[in-house]
Order: structure tokens, then sequence, then C-alpha cells
């Protein structure tokens, strides 16, 4: 079955923490990158510009800077799989639904048992709005479902919804 993570309270509070783990190349390589109103090549700067235009700067550790979601399949899926990029882009533009947001994805395949998928959304929209979720977790669980069902990857179930995760533990 494949997992839908939204991490809170994460260990990692700034942006480049965050994208050092996501872009760690013993874990991933920068083919699998993804970026949604973001260049996925340099997607830090682009994303420190919206919220310190928006004074909300990123190197403040008083707030969020961003949001984690993870999914992560299970572990018959393989990095030979030719759809995991097409899942997970896929699953991005779910995320974003019509928000002007960015959002820099990582797929990791390296040293683990279940590919995954992390999406780093940026705390502050480009219209300078902050982040909120806009639907439940069932509804995105619904939608991203329609897209795993459609490659043929095990669906998420409504248990393995984590919404309560401090931390990445995949």
């Amino acid at each position: 079955m494949s997992i839908l993570k939204f991490v809170h309270n994460n260990k990692r509070h700034h942006l480049y923490e965050m994208y050092a783990y996501l872009a760690d190349p013993n874990k991933t390589t920068t083919d699998s990158f993804i970026g949604f109103n973001v260049n996925p090549a340099n997607p830090i700067p682009e994303m420190d510009l919206i919220q310190n235009y928006y004074h909300y700067p990123s190197w403040d550790y008083s707030h969020k800077t961003y949001q984690q979601i993870i999914l992560s399949f299970d572990d018959f899926i393989t990095k030979d799989n030719p759809f995991i990029r097409t899942v997970c882009t896929q699953v991005g533009f779910i995320l974003r639904d019509n928000d002007p947001r960015q959002i820099f994805a990582s797929i990791h395949f390296n040293g683990t048992n279940n590919i995954h998928c992390h999406y780093m959304l940026n705390y502050v929209d480009i219209m300078g709005n902050l982040y909120r979720q806009f639907y439940s977790i069932h509804h995105y669980r619904l939608l991203i479902n329609d897209v795993l069902f459609k490659y043929n990857f095990p669906l998420i179930k409504a248990k393995e919804l984590d919404i309560t995760s401090s931390q990445c533990q995949l």
C-alpha cells in the first residue's frame, strides 16, 4: 500500500536545511527533481525571495517556512518503474491545485526499501498568502488514489494517512 504523510514540526527548520536533505545525492539524483512555480534546479533562492518580499524571512526560526508532504510507495515499486516520475508529478499538481505556491519535489530511491517522493511547499505563495490546506486529507487521498490506480500503484488506505508525524521515518 502507499502512504501519504503531512509532516509537522520537522526538525529541519530552514528551507536550505530541508533542501539539503531532499537533494542529498546519496538518496536521489537531479533527474528526480520536480518543480511547480519554481526552477527545480535552484528552488531555494526563488522560495527565499518570495518569503523575504512578503516580510516573512526564512531565516527566522520562530515560524514555519515550508510544509512537507511525503508519498511513499510499496516496496515492490522499484526505481525501474517508468511511471514513478509521472505519478509524483501528477500528485504535485493535485497538491498545488490552483494555488500559486512554489513546490519543490524530490524522489528518493537510493538507500531505501520504499521509493518515496518528498514535496516541500513554500509557506508563502507568490501572492503573499500563508499556507492553508485547502482540502481535507481524505479528499487528497481520493484524488491521489485516482492517479495511483491509473498507473497500477498500490492505493492509500484511510488508516495509512499520517498527519501527526513529527519527522520522516521512511
